[in-house]
């Protein structure tokens, strides 16, 4: 913009740019797989990341719940170990989804219940008996 008096025109002034009702990200979609997990199995954090301004996303904060109580130590990972689990626990998760500068409202999955994993058979070893007759 040029000011202006009644006869001459000023410098040309810029104003500072303004970023105005910038949208945060969001995720949806939450689950973890798989649904029914074994002892044996990982599990993993799935979610869809979206940000209205197509930022990516960056350091978005994942929390483990196991019976409904936070387990810091599996804190932003998205795959859990199998050897975090026990048989009858409820594990879900959460994301508080971010692309750095901005973060959206905290979104959790529904919980999943640890499955007790079938034994197997490692080996199969044949005896000779011996009796007499």
């Amino acid at each position: 913009m040029k000011p202006k008096d009644d006869s001459n025109f000023g410098d040309m002034q810029t104003s500072n740019t303004v970023e105005v009702g910038s949208p945060i990200p969001r995720v949806n979609s939450l689950f973890v797989t798989p649904e029914n997990p074994f002892t044996t199995d990982e599990l993993t954090a799935n979610y869809t990341y979206t940000d209205p301004n197509g930022v990516p996303e960056s350091v978005s904060k994942i929390v483990w719940y196991k019976n409904g109580v936070p387990q810091t130590e599996y804190n932003n990972l998205k795959t859990l170990s199998a050897n975090a689990t026990n048989k009858g626990e409820q594990w879900n998760f959460s994301v508080k989804p971010s692309n750095g500068r901005l973060s959206g409202e905290e979104q959790s999955s529904a919980p999943v219940t640890i499955i007790n994993s079938p034994p197997k058979l490692s080996a199969v070893f044949l005896s000779q008996i011996a009796y007499n007759q």
